[in-house]
């Protein structure tokens, strides 16, 4: 029924004119809902006192039909549709199996019921963005199916038709796995702020450091260096220029996992820093080493601290060679080391696994229970600590 107005004013036409016909219907059809002839004709006169036609019935899908068997296999749900009515003039085999036609009135069916199951034309309608030319996509969310498609379409002409062409794909799991992915990166990358990291990946074939997310150049580092580590060499203390050739060595020889501790100066009059530098090395399916992601951190602070404690204790020991007996503590985590001294017999009645522990030992040989009483209150760990955060470095008592 919605094909008889335009066929009829095509036969007129030629009637009244005598131009050709050419003009496209539908038919019903038992499997594919509806079929499209074509009609080609023209008039050859009168006979009897009436309009004689001699006209030409192809079927416009068997014209048609190595195309429909390409769309046939698509996963993608394409239509077909008017441009006016937005009636659907064809469906590919994808979008039948959804439910695109289901009765005798198939024919009738309209893109807005079939897509998203509405009575009416959509109020955020696709066909508003679709220009004269060009392909215009979006994706959009489908309350009637509970997915995320990816609608794209572009005007053509369609048997006869002025009509558009819509792309429907459920793109639901791939933007579950983009949000996935997205969340994923903001979560690395206020791990990688929180942390005061710089990440970056080295190319071993091009010899190139690249980072991409510009994390290098907030430690005054470029964020692209090339000809590694050549160019880098000027800028480390030179007792870790072997050390630092020798990781790039071995990251080229295919080890799976590189890191060490070095002394730079990346800028003149700057103040050396300690930087921590971590590889990752990824192969090809030859075990070629192809690239490296590398982690790095500064850590001159620690640095600092361990080599200001391996002088104290340095000097604790120069000052006292006959010292009686030295231990190693952990105030904070309340760790015991090994003592060191004169006399096992001295130690081995001292020596705990805590420092609390050590000081008890200390204080049971102490016999002046003044004296007792005044070292328990200065040397607790929790005093100190305390001390240590008040700013002294040292404590001694005489018992």
């Amino acid at each position: 029924p919605g094909d008889l107005p335009a066929v009829w004013q095509a036969i007129r036409q030629t009637l009244a004119t005598g131009k050709e016909l050419d003009c496209y219907y539908r038919v019903f059809h038992k499997t594919r809902g509806f079929d499209w002839l074509h009609a080609q004709g023209r008039l050859l006169g009168e006979m009897d006192g009436r309009p004689l036609l001699l006209v030409l019935f192809t079927n416009a899908a068997t014209e048609l039909n190595i195309f429909q068997m390409l769309l046939d296999r698509s996963s993608r749900f394409i239509y077909v549709c008017d441009w006016q009515t937005r009636e659907i003039l064809y469906a590919n085999l994808a979008a039948r199996r959804q439910g695109a036609f289901s009765s005798e009135g198939q024919a009738q069916r309209h893109c807005y019921e079939c897509i998203r199951g509405r009575d009416a034309v959509c109020e955020d309608c696709f066909l508003t963005a679709v220009k004269a030319q060009g392909i215009v996509s979006q994706e959009l969310y489908n309350e009637r199916q509970e997915r995320w498609e990816h609608i794209s379409g572009e005007r053509l002409r369609w048997c006869g038709h002025d009509a558009f062409v819509l792309y429907v794909e459920d793109v639901t799991q791939r933007r579950q796995l983009r949000n996935r992915i997205d969340t994923d990166e903001r979560r690395y990358k206020l791990a990688v702020e929180g942390a005061n990291l710089a990440v970056w990946e080295y190319d071993v074939r091009e010899h190139r450091i690249v980072s991409y997310d510009k994390g290098l150049g907030k430690f005054g580092v470029p964020d692209v260096i090339e000809n590694v580590p050549q160019s880098m060499l000027d800028h480390f203390d030179p007792q870790d220029v072997p050390k630092l050739i020798r990781m790039y060595q071995e990251i080229e020889a295919g080890a799976d996992r590189v890191s060490g501790d070095f002394w730079a100066r990346w800028h003149p009059g700057e103040r050396p820093r300690c930087e921590r530098i971590v590889y990752s090395v990824e192969k090809d399916d030859a075990g070629r080493p192809i690239r490296a992601y590398g982690l790095g951190q500064i850590i001159t602070a620690q640095k600092q601290e361990e080599a200001k404690f391996r002088q104290s204790m340095q000097s604790l020991l120069s000052a006292n060679p006959e010292a009686l007996f030295t231990f190693p503590v952990n105030l904070t985590r309340d760790l015991c080391g090994e003592g060191h001294g004169r006399s096992a017999a001295i130690l081995n009645p001292l020596q705990a696994d805590t420092v609390d522990g050590l000081m008890t030992n200390i204080s049971r040989g102490i016999r002046s229970s003044g004296d007792r009483q005044l070292f328990g209150a200065h040397f607790s760990r929790v005093n100190l600590l305390q001390e240590y955060a008040m700013g002294s470095s040292n404590l001694h008592m005489d018992f």
